[in-house]
């Protein structure tokens, strides 16, 4: 006779297996959204360089227009962008700001370009997400791909809030995007905490939806690097460590 504890073992190995498949089927597919949303997003990715350091943006025109966080260029005298294809760009201008929201609305002179569109689509924690983004703002390091999902949505008052996403990120990753599954971002990255893990922020695309609504016709500024460019310096260059703009607990 067949010993009913072993139909429980047989029974259970049966369930391990489903569950070890269900586990592999979702991380493959998981896997697969984020290579297609990074074949489709990464053209639109560009690298800031600037006097002091760099960092991140994206495009969301194809006549140039480039989101990223404030803190990039804030109180800067040179600024050059670098688009996917190694085309650099020395004349920049500042066409708005919102300093209360660490974004920044640039532009060159350019046009046909791939861009990336903002998204207003609900989102919860637990969403899978995907962050592009220029490590330490070296070309070494161009468009570099993290995931992860959205752990949380941050209420700081004065209508201001917060995605917080488990997604790895570095310095010169600020002003970069974060995507959905379906290709549209989200968000802007702003900061991280180092205390602690995972306590990576970014500025939801509505605020930045509004900044482009609302910009001016004319540039706050414009910068000319008069022929020297940030990207002729040193790769290994000292990202300035400005606090985020909020103040949170424990930072």
């Amino acid at each position: 006779m067949f010993p009913i504890s072993n139909c429980r073992f047989v029974y259970l190995n049966k369930l391990s297996i489903i569950f070890v498949f269900v586990v592999l089927f979702t991380n493959t597919f998981a896997q697969s959204k984020a290579s297609e949303v990074y074949k489709k997003a990464a053209p639109s990715i560009v690298l800031i360089r600037t006097n002091e350091g760099g960092g991140s943006g994206f495009i969301v025109s194809s006549n140039g227009l480039i989101l990223t966080a404030l803190h990039v260029v804030d109180g800067v005298s040179q600024v050059s962008i670098k688009t996917r294809n190694g085309v650099v760009y020395n004349n920049v201008s500042l066409i708005s700001k919102d300093e209360t929201k660490d974004l920044a609305l640039l532009k060159i002179n350019a046009s046909n370009l791939s861009f990336v569109d903002l998204s207003s689509e609900e989102i919860s924690p637990g969403d899978q997400i995907i962050v592009l983004g220029n490590p330490l703002a070296l070309e070494e390091l161009e468009v570099t791909i993290s995931t992860g999902i959205l752990s949380g949505i941050r209420n700081l008052g004065k209508n201001t809030r917060l995605l917080q996403i488990t997604a790895p990120i570095s310095p010169g990753n600020s002003g970069g995007p974060v995507l959905s599954e379906n290709g549209k971002v989200i968000g802007v990255i702003s900061f991280k905490i180092t205390k602690g893990e995972s306590l990576n922020f970014a500025i939801p695309s509505n605020y930045a939806q509004e900044l482009i609504k609302n910009a001016p016709i004319k540039p706050l500024l414009a910068w000319s690097n008069n022929g020297i460019s940030p990207f002729n310096r040193n790769n290994s260059l000292t990202l300035p460590e400005k606090k985020p703009l909020y103040n949170l607990t424990g930072y």
